[in-house]
């Protein structure tokens, strides 16, 4: 097997690999993965073998260590469907390698959830398993099984009601500015954090890639109350963020988004995700908004976080 730093020149291999990987997205292609490139130093590899590229790792490094992508939701190995386990395994033996020549202490690995897979692809766990990594964390994420859902909670049908009584109406949205003042305005005052994203980077993206982003939004009299930044995949829609007005919590706003969005809109993915709520509490999560998600029919999902070392 042979490894090769990405460069420039390898961006159409690549996007053309990940648009027929067994468990890649349109966020590991090279126009999503470089809007944040002043950010992390890249050091994404591809791996080959007799000539064909099988696997590319998105990737970054930091002083001596080698994390896949942290600038990314999820990450990990990208592998084309025709590889098996015991090649995955190598690829692993050749990683480790790479890390020793290459002056790497580490390589911090977080793999990808599984609801995101097109095809099984947990071959790298068994792999980091076998080569002796260690797990360091295990990250909580709440997802609905789409072809299994849970009835939403008696306080979320309420909303719903409410929200249909009073006329909010639901659609998709191309204004992005008035939904990232909702949310800047609700993080601050909230959670006194800043989103991921800003409005330029959103716009951005979401030109780039306007089949996978997309926002939907509730209304009152043609006014945005509440909304949510919508990530699709092939398998999976995902809530990237979702906000609210004051007014919008009075009316239900968010429920009724989340009725049309899981029980009308996306019948047709195997899962939707609420992502993370990761927190600094007893437990790592916050618990108010892990409810929020459950009250949904949400249930959990993990991420895990490995350290390889050669």
């Amino acid at each position: 097997m042979q490894i090769l730093l990405y460069k420039a020149e390898h961006k159409q291999i690549w996007d053309e690999f990940i648009q027929n990987s067994k468990n890649g997205h349109f966020m590991h292609l090279r126009d999503y993965m470089e809007y944040h490139s002043d950010r992390f130093a890249d050091n994404s590899i591809l791996v080959f073998e007799d000539n064909n590229l099988i696997a590319v790792l998105p990737a970054h490094k930091k002083e001596k260590t080698l994390y896949s992508h942290q600038g990314l939701t999820f990450a990990g190995l990208i592998i084309h469907k025709s590889i098996k386990t015991l090649a995955v395994i190598k690829i692993f033996e050749a990683l480790k390698q790479y890390l020793i020549d290459n002056g790497f202490d580490e390589l911090i690995y977080k793999a990808m959830p599984y609801i995101y897979h097109q095809n099984p692809s947990q071959e790298d766990i068994y792999a980091l398993s076998k080569l002796a990594a260690n797990k360091i964390h295990t990250e909580l994420s709440s997802a609905i099984d789409l072809k299994n859902r849970i009835k939403f909670s008696k306080g979320k049908l309420e909303g719903v009601k409410k929200a249909s009584k009073n006329s909010v109406t639901i659609s998709i949205s191309e204004d992005l500015e008035a939904f990232c003042q909702i949310m800047q305005e609700l993080l601050a005052n909230k959670y006194q954090s800043k989103a991921i994203h800003n409005l330029d980077e959103l716009r951005l993206l979401k030109n780039k890639f306007p089949d996978n982003i997309k926002l939907f939004a509730a209304f009152e009299n043609s006014i945005m109350i509440a909304g949510t930044i919508i990530f699709e995949t092939a398998t999976v829609a995902k809530t990237q963020y979702i906000s609210s007005t004051e007014r919008g919590r009075e009316l239900g706003a968010v429920d009724a988004i989340m009725n049309y969005l899981i029980n009308e809109l996306y019948t047709n993915k195997n899962f939707f995700d609420f992502g993370s709520s990761r927190s600094d509490d007893e437990y790592g999560f916050n618990e108010s908004l892990l409810a929020q998600k459950e009250m949904f029919g949400a249930r959990a999902i993990v991420q895990e976080v490995y350290s390889l070392k050669p």
